[in-house]
């Protein structure tokens, strides 16, 4: 039997993180939250998938469907499933970060799971400058980078982050029927 000890930090004089955010400090952040100890949570991308496609529209559905179940995207879903699981945030947004000095704090530890860091990594892209992406990458992979596994990574970040959209901010959500530009480029 285990006895699994949960710890907070509550910091007074934390505030909102600066914008830019670099790829080197969300980087150190990310490596602290992947040596946490493990969870008994696991991530479930490909059946959040298939439960968000129940929010889409009736007249999208069977576009979305069609994307998500396309053969690139069955192979990105298994790539990340066969990937080794270290605890991941999976939502380090910028409004989920929060900034003491030059240290940046992870909040809203709502989706955190054991999953595959590039998961972990490309939702954390998403807000990050162009420039600052591939720092964000080394600083979390170094010499162990697959481009592989990154291009999975963001290819299911992309649709899970327009199928989250269409659940939760519908406004915001892309029309697969005529537009598939939020998805990463093979």
């Amino acid at each position: 039997m285990s006895t699994y000890q949960q710890q907070a930090v509550i910091c007074e004089r934390a505030g909102k993180a600066p914008h830019p955010i670099t790829g080197a400090a969300l980087g150190q952040l990310m490596c602290a939250i992947h040596t946490l100890p493990k969870v008994n949570r696991r991530l479930t991308l490909r059946a959040d998938a298939t439960s968000y496609l129940s929010s889409v529209p009736a007249e999208q559905r069977s576009a979305w469907q069609s994307i998500v179940h396309s053969t690139g995207m069955d192979q990105a879903f298994s790539l990340l499933e066969q990937d080794t699981d270290y605890l991941c945030h999976n939502d380090l947004t910028v409004g989920n970060l929060l900034a003491q000095g030059d240290r940046l704090f992870a909040i809203d530890w709502e989706y955190a799971a054991m999953g595959s860091r590039y998961f972990d990594i490309a939702i954390a892209m998403t807000d990050l400058p162009a420039a600052e992406q591939p720092l964000l990458a080394e600083r979390v992979f170094g010499q162990s980078l697959s481009f592989t596994l990154l291009t999975a990574g963001r290819t299911i970040a992309a649709l899970m982050t327009a199928l989250w959209q269409h659940r939760f901010d519908p406004s915001q959500a892309p029309d697969p029927r005529n537009d598939v530009s939020w998805l990463p480029r093979r």
